[in-house]
């Protein structure tokens, strides 16, 4: 009898096991690389997520040919490192503005002929390592370098979500939203749109861009503050984001001031 029972105890164990082997790949966290790109807003703009094979982690130089419409570029503390990418002249909201597409980002000048022979800037990329559900901030930035209080700014980021391929999100049924959440900003009044586009990364994994327009300063602190909601295979995930914005002045009550500051924020 007691054998009879120590089988049966060895035999559940081993169906246990086999259980838990099966299902294991379901509870294991996955991990992920991704480049964050790091760069003065106030010259280029910088969209998408570096794949890899042409940049690494570190510090770039990149310059500017306009007569054979290149960037060229080096990477710090390497000899022999230059390469060059096609770059064309496109028309934007914005003006006639050259940009181009190389490993998986790309980069587009950010006011109308800043951009002579010659001009140079610099990318640093950082890799961040993850090993949870969260969504990726890559990159973000606003345009302007010096906000003051009641100044309204527009944000740009990107986003990836690591832990779901491009063929789960299936294009006419799922969808993307980003929404500002009041606090050192506030909303303007003047049609301000939130936008939030879904595409796929150079890996396969889900990439989200998105814009907020109409962000005005309140004059204290420096951080802007939104969520991100979206469905995968029709399952909804929300995620919060902030993003902390250097150019902020912080105001100072000189006694003469007599804006009105009493307006309520606009969602």
């Amino acid at each position: 009898m007691r054998n009879k029972t120590l089988v049966r105890v060895v035999t559940l164990l081993l169906v246990a096991l086999m259980v838990l082997t099966t299902f294991a790949p379901a509870f294991t966290a996955y991990a992920a690389e991704v480049l964050i790109a790091r760069y003065d807003p106030e010259i280029i703009d910088v969209n998408g997520t570096a794949k890899g094979e042409k940049f690494t982690e570190g510090t770039y130089k990149f310059t500017f040919s306009e007569s054979e419409t290149k960037l060229s570029w080096t990477k710090e503390g390497e000899a022999d490192s230059d390469t060059e990418s096609n770059f064309i002249i496109v028309t934007s909201g914005e003006g006639n503005l050259w940009t181009g597409t190389v490993d998986g980002i790309t980069i587009t000048e950010k006011t109308e002929h800043k951009w002579e022979n010659g001009s140079s800037f610099e990318i640093t990329f950082e890799t961040v390592t993850t090993s949870d559900d969260t969504p990726i901030l890559t990159s973000a930035y606003v345009d302007d370098s010096r906000i003051r209080r009641g100044e309204a700014v527009t944000l740009k980021a990107t986003i990836v979500d690591t832990s779901h391929l491009w063929q789960e999100f299936r294009e006419g049924e799922d969808s993307a939203s980003v929404y500002f959440t009041p606090g050192d900003f506030r909303r303007g009044t003047s049609n301000p749109q939130n936008i939030a586009t879904a595409s796929r990364t150079a890996d396969g994994k889900i990439q989200f861009d998105i814009r907020m327009d109409q962000l005005v300063y309140t004059g204290t602190g420096n951080t802007i503050q939104f969520y991100l909601y979206y469905t995968v295979g029709g399952v909804p995930y929300r995620y919060d984001f902030s993003y902390r914005v250097d150019g902020c002045v912080p105001y100072v009550d000189s006694g003469n001031d007599n804006t009105d500051d009493n307006d309520e924020d606009v969602e």
